[in-house]
């Protein structure tokens, strides 16, 4: 992958400066201009691999290698667009000041140890159920400590009657399950242990 994965492309300056190619020179200096852009700004003066990077044969790249190469920059057996690296670095120096400020506010948030949440988003609160007994029972306890139970389970009846014992209205199952703070009730809890 590119370190800059996005290229800019300015249609309007591309189309001032290369509306006059041919369809098949567009797609040549396109493919060309998007592989030095993942090459860093740069490509190497060789006819066969340009060739290759346009998807032409070596006749065709030579009928339009004129043509193309009057937008690049020949220099040290290397090719160079004068745009694409202004924009390399351009691009490049946005991403390292992005870099730096995201790291100076990484740090300056890790003093308070939360980084972009307050601290009450920053309490985990997703239910990552663990069972309790799997042989037994079917159910777990959350990382809050709450007990889960499906509603046919012998813990839901025994939490049912207590509520009707105590002529208190039981709660209702939110997605097929109950909820407590303890597996059983308060006065089972204590014979059954």
């Amino acid at each position: 992958m590119a370190e800059y994965p996005a290229m800019p492309l300015w249609t309007d300056a591309y189309l001032a400066d290369a509306g006059h190619l041919t369809t098949l020179e567009h797609g040549a200096y396109l493919l060309l201009l998007m592989t030095m852009w993942r090459n860093g700004g740069h490509l190497d003066n060789d006819d066969v691999k340009l060739a290759r990077y346009c998807r032409l044969t070596r006749g065709q790249w030579n009928r339009i290698k004129p043509t193309i190469l009057e937008f690049f920059h020949v220099a040290d057996e290397q090719i160079t667009q004068t745009r694409l690296t202004r924009e390399y670095a351009f691009v490049r120096q946005r991403s390292e000041s992005a870099k730096h400020s995201a790291d100076a506010k990484w740090l300056k948030t890790k003093k308070t140890g939360y980084a972009n949440a307050s601290k009450t988003q920053s309490v985990r609160n997703a239910s990552t159920p663990t069972p309790i007994n799997k042989n037994k029972s079917d159910c777990f306890r959350d990382v809050r400590g709450t007990v889960c139970m499906s509603s046919g389970s012998d813990e839901a009846a025994a939490w049912l009657a207590w509520f009707r014992k105590q002529g208190r209205q039981c709660p209702n199952p939110l997605n097929g399950s109950f909820y407590f703070k303890t597996k059983l009730p308060p006065a089972l809890e204590t014979d059954n242990e």
